[in-house]
């Protein structure tokens, strides 16, 4: 297939190993490397302090604002370390990993300020909790470890058998549209309010001199706490250059010698560790970022490790990792996805299958973040859009973290129209019945096509399942029509109790002739793309544009299921919006480049 749904030629048939269009997509530079020792100020991390376009990457997903933007100037002047919430849940599971440190064995705490906006959908505490588990709440406003020491012991104690516990903490502060620090605009509210309201009463109260002394220490001793830390620092803060920034390492400061005051290590043979840092709250369509400041591990009878530089772009994953000073390691978009943790590195098996078969695929996370942007510019939201799926009905594509799933969860309910090998084998009626659910003047979202595998030792179509200890294949539906193709298995007499899996070796069986010799194992790689073919022409089919007024989009490629702790990627090879007034128009640059 070419853009927009052409065809394609059969010296071009594996347009898997290339996007049709040919564009590359690669992103600049990205990451630099930090001083671990350095913790004293926000500048002293600073991802950007060598590359002047750290935030292209990120707002190509479409999670930080646009480079040049206001929002996008003032959160790089002020807080240049900051990456998106996302980025710092990977980048801190990646590294506890080597530790041996999981959800399963670890217990998740934060003293984070108790405000909604930091507990939204997609925040860093949201996303944390997600990933780690149940949350005990350790912090009171401002983000001040208020639970004091025992809340602290009463926490240690819930922690596994031998286990760990993990805290996040720090304030938080909001950057508007227009740039300005401190303001936000809330869901329902016409206005700007502050954030966060207590840091920044307890500096207003400071600035006219009142006296910390004369608050009501039983009634609101929070935010009297509050005030006497801004207080004891005041003329730090009014003599600096960027009064709100140094305001924020000030109240940073006190919440992590407060907190560094109540916890300990005896609550068993298990690890402590800190994340702490900035919290800084976006505007939408953009995710709340975070300037780490203190990623340390404790163990009981040692001096703390700094894991800090793991928020820097470091060389292939080791116990010990270096940081590295060349840049040109981060020059395309797959070496910062590997830094996610979403691919798997470099040097791998796996890797180097999937680059060879498949060098265009991304991470299912990249591919959902950049459609939702290309569609939220066209007026899609998940308020106005129905999602439908054309996959296989295979378990693992709808493990917890597939692609699959991610748009559900983005995009809302899911109206599956799929069988095996990803055929919409529901049909014209059941298209129909997708279609008639479309919110008025809303819109309708189909993603489709079918699914192969990558195993940790590069094999294609080889899956480790939960419970297995033998690797089984997939898409099995697509190995067995295939094989029976080989065999010149007759068709016409096939079993009317299996249609799906005969409707693929037919389709097969028409295709594989204009198929060049395939080498080795990669042929599933050729077949899973002949399969995408047989899919879409027969969704295209069944779909129209009778429902409204609204759009329908295609999204359509191959699924490729990777082992853990690898992200499923998808290679996009359809990318249409359809209207009833005009032909329908190809977005896959948009998403690719």
């Amino acid at each position: 297939m070419g853009a927009g749904g052409t065809s394609c030629s059969t010296e071009n048939r594996c347009i898997c190993r290339e996007y049709p269009h040919g564009e590359s997509h690669d992103i600049v530079d990205l990451l630099v490397p930090r001083d671990p020792k350095r913790e004293t100020s926000i500048t002293s991390i600073s991802i950007g302090d060598v590359l002047h376009d750290t935030n292209s990457f990120f707002s190509w997903l479409g999670v930080s604002p646009p480079t040049g933007s206001l929002c996008c100037r003032s959160l790089r002047d002020h807080f240049p370390s900051a990456i998106p919430g996302r980025a710092v849940q990977a980048r801190v599971s990646k590294a506890l990993t080597r530790y041996g440190i999981n959800p399963e064995n670890t217990l998740y705490g934060e003293s984070v300020c108790p405000d909604e906006i930091n507990h939204e959908k997609g925040d860093l505490a949201s996303l944390m909790s997600d990933h780690w588990g149940e949350v005990f709440h350790l912090g009171g406003l401002g983000g001040a470890p208020s639970a004091g020491k025992t809340g602290f012991d009463l926490y240690s104690k819930n922690a596994p058998e031998g286990g760990h516990l993990l805290i996040l903490f720090g304030p938080h502060i909001a950057i508007s549209n227009r740039g300005e620090l401190g303001k936000y605009l809330r869901a329902g509210q016409s206005h700007l309010s502050i954030a966060c309201g207590t840091v920044l009463s307890a500096y207003e109260a400071c600035r006219v001199e009142s006296d910390p002394s004369t608050l009501n220490i039983v009634d609101d001793m929070q935010h009297h706490w509050m005030h006497q830390q801004v207080a004891k620092n005041f003329s730090r803060v009014k003599t600096s250059d960027s009064p709100l920034v140094e305001l924020m390492m000030v109240v940073y400061e006190a919440i992590r010698d407060q907190l560094l005051a109540c916890v300990h290590t005896d609550f068993g043979k298990g690890k402590l560790i800190l994340l702490g840092g900035i919290q800084i709250n976006m505007p939408e369509p953009y995710e709340d970022h975070f300037a780490p400041l203190m990623f340390n591990i404790l163990t009981k009878g040692q001096k703390p490790k700094s894991l800090l530089f793991e928020f820097g772009f470091t060389k292939e994953d080791k116990d010990e990792p270096e940081i590295s000073a060349d840049l040109s390691m981060c020059r395309t978009h797959g070496e910062v996805f590997s830094w996610l943790g979403w691919s798997p590195q470099s040097s791998t098996p796996c890797h180097k299958a999937l680059t060879r078969c498949f060098p265009k695929a991304i991470p299912g996370t990249a591919v959902l973040l950049r459609t939702a942007k290309v569609l939220r510019a066209r007026g899609l939201n998940p308020t106005n859009t129905i999602y439908g799926t054309s996959i296989c009905p295979d378990e693992i594509n709808f493990e917890k973290g597939d692609f699959t799933m991610r748009m559900k969860d983005f995009w809302g309910t899911c109206f599956p129209l799929g069988g095996i090998g990803g055929a919409p084998f529901v049909g014209k009626a059941g298209f129909n019945s997708f279609s008639s659910h479309v919110p008025n003047g809303g819109h309708g979202l189909i993603l489709f096509g079918p699914h192969v595998a990558v195993s940790d030792f590069g094999e294609i179509g080889k899956y480790l399942r939960h419970g297995h200890c033998r690797h089984s294949r997939a898409c099995l539906a697509i190995c067995k029509a295939y094989e029976a193709c080989k065999a010149n298995e007759r068709l016409g007499r096939e079993d009317p109790c299996d249609t799906q899996q005969n409707w693929l070796k037919q389709e097969l069986a028409k295709r594989l002739p204009g198929l060049p010799q395939p080498e080795s194992a990669e042929v599933l790689a050729d077949i899973t793309l002949l399969v995408y073919e047989a899919v879409k022409e027969k969704l295209l089919l069944c779909v129209h544009n009778d429902f409204g007024d609204g759009h329908l989009v295609l999204i359509g490629g191959i699924q490729i299921n990777m082992p853990e702790p690898s992200e499923d990627h998808f290679v996009p090879l359809m990318f249409q919006l359809w209207s009833k007034t005009r032909k329908p128009i190809n977005l896959l640059p948009e998403l690719c480049s």
